[in-house]
């Protein structure tokens, strides 16, 4: 069985036994893992859900816990969609406590 493409063209990669959805992604959690290493990072997690109270569903790339106290939630993006820009602004609604830090090329 063959594969669907990526909508934007971004190859799926895999890195250490998990799976990205790009090379952008795979190379921010390495990145997220030499931080934890050197202990700026406590943890982070991948692929979070979230879901918001009107159905919407948003998946964050990884939701990071730093040493001083924050949280952000980190999304690799190549390009930005009107379907993000949704999200974006739930986020800010509905989690205006948490760092939204949008990671680029």
């Amino acid at each position: 069985m063959r594969r669907a493409r990526h909508k934007f063209g971004a190859k799926p990669v895999k890195v250490d036994g998990f799976h990205y959805s790009s090379q952008l992604e795979a190379r921010h959690g390495a990145h997220l893992t030499t931080l934890r290493d050197s202990g700026a990072v406590l943890g982070f997690l991948r692929q979070v859900p979230f879901h918001f109270p009107d159905g919407t569903r948003y998946v964050c790339d990884f939701l990071v816990f730093w040493e001083d106290g924050r949280c952000t939630f980190e999304e690799c993006k190549g390009r930005e969609t009107e379907q993000w820009k949704i999200k974006e602004r739930l986020l800010a609604y509905h989690f205006p406590w948490v760092e939204l830090s949008i990671i680029r090329k």
